[in-house]
């Protein structure tokens, strides 16, 4: 049996301004705990809806054709041992920007 998957073309576009000691960025549907070690943190990138970055200044990261809901944003720093988490709702349809106050969380061992 093959199934094949075409990639949506329609849902918002999100541009998040980043503060420059943020290396990368993570969105994922639905609300995702904060995970207490490196090891329950490798999981968190392959769910990740795609990104484009523009380097800056500023730094933006841009995730297109989301469907509305709830997500949750991860913010990595430069030295990958802390992180920023938020939730935040994704509408249906059009084009927003908004900017990203990191309060960082040491990542566990």
């Amino acid at each position: 049996m093959a199934v094949t998957l075409e990639a949506l073309k329609e849902g918002s576009t999100l541009h998040l301004g980043m503060a420059g000691d943020i290396d990368f960025a993570l969105l994922i549907p639905g609300p995702v705990p904060f995970p207490e070690s490196l090891q329950a943190a490798a999981w968190l990138h392959p769910k990740s809806h795609p990104m484009q970055w523009r380097d800056g200044p500023p730094r933006v990261a841009t995730f297109e054709h989301l469907p509305g809901g709830r997500y949750t944003l991860f913010a990595v720093d430069r030295e990958g041992n802390q992180l920023h988490r938020e939730e935040l709702e994704a509408p249906t349809a059009g084009e927003h920007s908004r900017d990203v106050r990191v309060v960082w969380r040491p990542l566990g061992p």
